[in-house]
């Protein structure tokens, strides 16, 4: 089985399959985090705006660059437009800003976080479509700002409604992603699409407490048998487990040992039953169901 270490994207370019997720991941942390990334072979970092800490990964990435460890080229860096620049004027603006804060001239893959707007103090807007975000997104293209954009949290409707209305091909949707939460349906949409998926919260550790949060993914009899059969851990099982879907992912951590874990799972693949045990841990249960955003009519989930 070939090693899965980059995808295709519509236009031929190539995007690496296992990136470093920077969501949750702390100021004082992250810039080495980024930097232990990069020396382990990652190349493939996924920021945004919200995250409150692309200043610090800029200062890593810079670094890096600077003293020959890797070269811009080689990089696939992504950042997230804010609910709260969706506004056409504010779309240019904002990528601006994250550039800046990245020390980079353009963005691999600028993605529109969610399809819902929101006003500068997190109060829902209802004024913007995400398809006036979407054409100035375009834009961005055209300036050459952004190589490609992309998707966050969208659904199959809306997706659609992107697809048959937008000028430039979505390359990416970024979704929640993990065997409580497989998403078959919409991640075969996708990639019948030409739109590649790529996975967040792949371990299912994220989010924030829950009293109807199931057993740790980590423990799962499952997935534990499975990383046994494999001599992998169960966090190598979990990441895996997305590049045999055809799916990028994007584990977040700002451990050394974990960073260099995260990225060693090209020397194994799983079976067909394997593969079906893990996708029977389904529960359709999500870490970030977003609920203080449900009264907007863009809102994107059902369950």
């Amino acid at each position: 089985m070939p090693e899965r270490r980059v995808v295709s994207l519509h236009d031929g370019s190539q995007m690496p399959t296992v990136g470093l997720g920077t969501w949750k991941a702390e100021p004082s942390k992250v810039g080495n985090a980024v930097s232990v990334a990069i020396r382990e072979g990652y190349r493939h970092i996924d920021c945004a705006a919200v995250y409150g800490n692309e200043g610090e990964v800029g200062q890593a990435l810079i670094e890096s660059m600077q003293s020959g460890v890797v070269k811009r080229e080689e990089m696939f860096i992504v950042s997230k437009l804010w609910n709260a620049d969706h506004q056409h004027a504010k779309v240019k603006p904002a990528l601006e800003r994250s550039l800046k804060l990245l020390n980079l001239d353009y963005i691999d893959l600028y993605l529109m976080h969610w399809p819902l707007a929101m006003h500068d103090d997190r109060s829902l807007n209802f004024d913007i479509h995400f398809m006036e975000t979407w054409k100035a997104m375009e834009e961005l293209v055209d300036c050459g700002l952004a190589r490609h954009i992309g998707l966050s949290n969208f659904n199959q409707a809306q997706i659609s409604e992107v697809l048959s209305s937008g000028r430039i091909h979505p390359a990416v949707l970024q979704i929640e992603n993990h065997p409580y939460l497989t998403q078959t349906e919409l991640v075969e949409f996708c990639l019948s699409n030409n739109i590649q998926v790529t996975a967040y919260c792949p371990l299912a550790r994220a989010g924030f407490p829950r009293p109807d949060r199931p057993g740790n993914l980590l423990e799962h009899p499952t997935v534990c048998s499975i990383a046994a059969a494999h001599n992998a851990t169960p966090t190598q099982v979990l990441v895996r487990f997305q590049l045999e879907r055809g799916i990028t992912v994007i584990p977040k951590s700002v451990t050394a040992e974990r960073i260099k874990e995260n990225i060693q799972v090209f020397a194994f693949s799983f079976s067909d039953e394997e593969m079906k045990s893990l996708h029977a841990i389904n529960l359709d249960w999500r870490i970030v169901p977003n609920e203080g955003c449900r009264e907007h009519p863009l809102f994107p989930f059902s369950l």
